[in-house]
């Protein structure tokens, strides 16, 4: 970018030399008035046309070249913006994927723990040798596990979780 910057200074200075010397040779011709040479005044003009038509091409064309690079550099800005966009996406999927695999976990974890209550309980239900009071202890842990697994069902309104726990208690 440097170079092709500094290529295109030079070009433009060289054209502002050749400029300034057919500038000056033009105005000697003029000078001499009628003993000018037609040829070479129409030469000096068309050359000093050509370099000033050198140096706004040299002044675009590096004009050209900065745009260029700026475009390059906000290109490479949103590749790199892009590629931490895309990272900090997959970063916030596995996080997210390691709460819910946590949750699962926790959640599996309850659900064992309360199945080992509940086999416990049972097994010493079954223990009980009094058949009625094995009766009574039956009745009262099928309500126990229906108030706490009414608790726990989401999929209920707290309106239906209070009308089910009420004819529970009233079925007991």
């Amino acid at each position: 970018l440097d170079l092709e910057i500094a290529k295109s200074k030079a070009i433009g200075t060289e054209s502002k030399k050749r400029l300034s010397a057919a500038q000056k040779a033009l105005d000697a011709q003029l000078k001499l008035g009628e003993d000018a040479d037609q040829k070479t005044i129409k030469k000096l003009k068309d050359q000093i046309k050509e370099e000033n038509n050198t140096i706004l091409n040299q002044r675009r064309e590096r004009s050209a070249i900065i745009a260029e690079d700026r475009v390059k550099k906000e290109e490479e800005q949103q590749k790199e913006l892009d590629k931490q966009k895309q990272h900090n996406e997959k970063i916030a999927k596995a996080n997210a994927d390691a709460a819910k695999k946590a949750a699962d976990a926790a959640k599996k974890f309850a659900e064992d723990r309360l199945n080992a209550q509940r086999t416990i309980a049972d097994l010493e239900i079954a223990l009980i040798k009094d058949d009625s009071e094995r009766e009574i202890a039956t009745i009262n842990e099928k309500y126990v596990r229906r108030m706490q697994d009414l608790q726990k069902n989401e999929s209920l309104t707290a309106q239906e979780k209070t009308r089910l726990g009420e004819l529970y208690r009233d079925w007991e």
